[in-house]
C-alpha cells in the first residue's frame, strides 16, 4: 500500500507545527546551557565514582571483618556505659551525701 500525502496536507502541518516550533525555541536556548552544566555535573559525578568503586570493593571484606567485632563491642561498650554512670552516681552520693 502506497501512502499518498498530499502537498496541501502538508503545508497545513507545517503552518500547525510553526507556531509550536516558535514558542519552543526560546525554551530551548533557555533549556540548552542548563543541559551542559548538568551534563558536566554527571561527568564530575562518574569521575568520582569510578575513583569509589575500587576504594569501595576494599572496604567490603574489612567491613565484613569488623561487623562480628562491632557487634561484640556493643553489649560491652553498653555495660561500661551503666557502670561509668553507677560511678559517677556512687561518687556524687559520696561528695554531697546529703542531697
Amino acid at each position: 500500500m502506497k501512502l499518498k500525502i498530499r502537498t496541501h496536507q502538508v503545508l497545513t502541518l507545517l503552518k500547525e507545527a510553526l507556531p509550536l516550533l516558535k514558542e519552543a525555541l526560546p525554551l530551548l536556548k533557555e533549556a540548552l546551557p542548563l543541559l551542559k552544566k548538568a551534563l558536566a555535573l554527571l561527568k564530575k559525578a562518574l569521575a568520582l565514582l569510578k575513583k569509589a568503586l575500587p576504594l569501595l570493593k576494599e572496604a567490603l571484606p574489612l567491613m565484613k571483618e569488623a561487623l562480628p567485632l562491632h557487634m561484640k563491642a556493643v553489649p560491652l561498650v553498653k555495660t561500661l556505659a551503666l557502670l561509668v554512670r553507677m560511678g559517677l552516681l556512687v561518687l556524687l552520693l559520696i561528695v554531697f551525701p546529703n542531697g
